[in-house]
């Protein structure tokens, strides 16, 4: 069974467990249909940038889920940045706003 199918086949199942859970009957009080994917859907999410990617990923203890190594973060810097950002957006600062957003990035 190809991934997709094997996905499909979890969607199903899953499907009628909440079905029953509402004690309503699959097939009979609703019919599921499966369908494929839809333009822009997903079976798999990516939530990490390339650059996270290039840093690793660390085993956590579960087949399926891995943790992100990530970067430590300035916690002074960042403090001092959203100050800073906050100040130019109460002054209504676009260009100033942009600036700061960039140069954070």
């Amino acid at each position: 069974m190809g991934r997709s199918a094997f996905a499909a086949f979890e969607v199903c199942i899953r499907a009628k467990q909440v079905l029953i859970t509402r004690f309503e009957l699959p097939d009979e009080d609703i019919e599921i249909k499966i369908v494929g994917l839809r333009p822009g859907e997903k079976l798999f999410e990516e939530l990490l940038t390339k650059e996270e990617r290039s840093r690793g990923l660390e085993d956590n203890g579960h087949e399926k889920i891995f943790t992100a190594r990530v970067e430590e973060v300035d916690g002074g810097k960042l403090e001092k940045d959203i100050k800073e950002l906050e100040g130019l957006a109460k002054k209504m600062d676009m260009e100033g706003t942009r600036g700061c957003a960039k140069l954070s990035a």
